[in-house]
């Protein structure tokens, strides 16, 4: 068995870890998630109890989900299937919330100036999601169309409500672009409870470059880092990543862009603290 494309997200008494576990010819079997007791790992003798799912793939937990973890996947292009996982409880409850559908059709393609397809390897997968007392986001990739019929590959991200012990969506928030393709969200919260996301954008004219934002109230899209090529290989993605600095009031992203040509060595990676 293989583990692929772990993630780590804490609540107020565990660590969660999700994977997705393949078997010896590549073939997904389930996905995995370990709920870790914080007490278990101070002490030098790390426990962990064990669910898994062989009905959805690549679940992704949310940042500082308290008492009760919760994540999510899609059942479909128009339902969101939320995990919530109380601390007290054998195992995970299941609300399935409609969303604005969504096209997942590969490939995805955008073209960059120097004739790559920089989404060769880009997917709908939930990436990013984090919480902030009764609020759940989750962001994922999705290809041109849609409900909102968007003209190129764009970021779809629910902003769910768990107040009452219901979980419904309160609104979907899209980033997109007329002349670009936007993918690889990443998304996680402040203390104060500032949504931020980090994200890559190109096409057309302009190569892959990473930004940053704030999803709520009034917010400038932050450009941290602009590409001068696009990928040789055609793919990109996965190792993007936002999460909460010391202080909590600020935001670490992570990123990276082809400086000084196509080629894998030719990577240039971006740290980025942000707030406002």
């Amino acid at each position: 068995m293989m583990l692929d494309f772990p993630d780590l997200a804490f609540g107020t008494n565990y660590l969660y870890v999700t994977c997705n576990a393949f078997d010896a010819a590549g073939g997904w079997t389930n996905t995995v998630l370990f709920r870790i007791p914080l007490k278990s790992l101070e002490s030098g003798a790390p426990s962990a109890e064990v669910w898994s799912t062989n009905q959805t793939f690549a679940l992704r937990c949310a940042q500082h989900c308290s008492r009760t973890a919760y994540f999510a996947a899609h059942q479909n292009t128009s339902t969101l299937r939320v995990f919530s996982w109380g601390d007290a409880d054998v195992a995970p409850s299941i609300t399935d919330v409609t969303v604005p559908t969504w096209n997942q059709d590969m490939p995805f393609v955008s073209m960059t100036p120097d004739n790559f397809n920089w989404l060769g390897r880009a997917d709908g997968r939930v990436l990013g999601a984090t919480a902030f007392g009764s609020q759940l986001w989750f962001a994922w990739g999705a290809n041109a169309g849609g409900a909102n019929q968007r003209p190129n590959p764009y970021v779809q991200i629910a902003y769910l409500d768990t107040a009452n012990g219901n979980i419904t969506l309160k609104d979907s928030i899209n980033l997109w672009d007329p002349d670009v393709a936007i993918q690889y969200p990443a998304i996680d919260s402040t203390i104060d409870g500032d949504i931020g996301v980090s994200y890559f954008f190109g096409g057309k004219n302009a190569y892959p470059s990473h930004a940053v934002s704030f999803l709520l109230d009034v917010s400038d899209h932050v450009v941290t880092a602009s590409g001068a090529f696009g990928p040789k290989e055609q793919i990109w993605g996965d190792y993007l990543t936002v999460r909460r600095s010391p202080d909590g009031r600020r935001l670490a992203a992570t990123g990276y862009t082809q400086k000084t040509g196509s080629a894998e060595e030719n990577v240039a990676p971006r740290y980025v603290l942000f707030s406002r």
